[in-house]
């Protein structure tokens, strides 16, 4: 039995209306460090697959503003921007390994079964969701998190999602958007009251936007980096 939209709700919102924590200086997870250079903020090689609603242009327009925001505001704190075409939403992640040659075997199993499950997903229909906060994401990186717009939208999002759970079990969803990863080692460190202020803000300004993630634009993707991605299906 799928998780209800209220149970998803609560539960998302019990770390992403508050999800900066108090430490100074704000800690940088191995995570952005594995993916990011501490000295550039340029992305190293990190390769896998995924699946994703890309989204229209104009649904990329604003969520580049948004992104816009937060690089004016923390500046060095910040790797560099993500490419405006790269912004996704990711049903359900798939293999990610620095090497290649880790999951490449998995890389090739997966594709010969991930179309037919890609074909079963589009099925369910086009999925409503509701721009919920934008929020600090394990010290990783500042995302959108959203939530299914109707309990109809919750019901088809975890379908589709555990579509993909014969390749990978999935976990709990928390829908979301990533807008900028955080730059290990930074010269100009991200101050933890200001962050949580700014994300407030953001959350003001966008909480309660809509997207919708349409069938046709679900995708069976690979990355070499967290700012490239391309189609494979």
């Amino acid at each position: 039995m799928h998780e209800s939209l209220q149970a998803l709700t609560t539960r998302v919102n019990s770390f992403e209306l508050n999800s900066v924590p108090s430490e100074t200086p704000f800690f940088v997870s191995d995570s952005a460090r594995e993916k990011f250079q501490a000295a550039t903020g340029e992305p190293r090689p990190f390769y896998g697959s995924t699946i994703i609603y890309d989204l229209n242009e104009e649904t990329k327009l604003w969520i580049d503003g948004l992104a816009t925001r937060l690089h004016d505001e923390l500046g060095e704190a910040l790797t560099q921007p993500l490419p405006r075409e790269s912004f996704h939403l990711t049903l359900h992640d798939l293999r990610a390994h620095p090497q290649l040659s880790a999951i490449s075997d998995t890389l090739f199993w997966d594709s010969r079964q991930v179309p037919t499950l890609l074909e079963q997903a589009r099925s369910v229909g086009p999925i409503s969701m509701t721009v919920n906060a934008v929020f600090n994401l394990m010290n990783t990186s500042a995302v959108i998190g959203l939530v299914p717009t109707t309990d109809e939208d919750c019901e088809r999002a975890l379908t589709a999602r555990a579509t993909f759970d014969s390749c990978i079990p999935s976990g709990a969803f928390t829908p979301h958007i990533t807008l900028a990863y955080y730059r290990p080692d930074s010269p100009r460190p991200i101050d933890p009251s200001h962050y949580r202020a700014l994300l407030k803000e953001l959350t003001g300004d966008y909480a309660g936007r809509i997207i919708t993630c349409e069938p046709e634009r679900l995708a069976y993707t690979y990355f070499s980096d967290m700012c490239t991605y391309w189609s494979v299906n």
